[in-house]
């Protein structure tokens, strides 16, 4: 009995992989004597005990669920989740350095501005003191 609670008190940690989630539920399952609704149990741990809502709807959504079934796509919403947190990141990453390459563009055309005018003063002071001169 205790083998059971444990197996059914079982969840997904975090920072714990769907795949590592159910190879924990299979060493646990083995010690339960569950038989022929092995595959069931397995199938329904892995549901309930996920902790991606995202992914847990929609396996809840599909009809005829078997564990095979559940693990493809559990294993291939984490896969497709993180590649869009990966991809989300680098986004980021791009707009921060845009924004960066824009401020440094903006500093170094205040800066060019400023060596413009200091030259285009200069000039006018050399024009100047020429018609001065004349």
């Amino acid at each position: 009995m205790v083998e059971v609670w444990k197996f059914r008190t079982r969840t997904q940690k975090e920072g714990e992989s769907v795949k590592e989630f159910v190879t924990e539920l299979q060493r646990n399952a083995k010690f339960c004597k569950f038989d022929d609704y092995l595959s069931k149990e397995l199938r329904n741990q892995l549901v309930f005990g996920l902790r991606s809502k995202r992914i847990r709807s929609r396996l809840i959504e599909e009809k005829h669920l078997t564990f095979e079934k559940a693990l493809e796509i559990s294993l291939s919403m984490e896969a497709s989740g993180e590649g869009a947190e990966i991809f989300e990141k680098r986004l980021q990453e791009v707009n921060y350095t845009d924004n960066r390459s824009s401020q440094d563009f903006l500093m170094l055309r205040g800066f060019h501005d400023q060596k413009y005018e200091r030259k285009k003063t200069f000039e006018s002071r050399i024009l100047c003191n020429s018609l001065q001169s004349n």
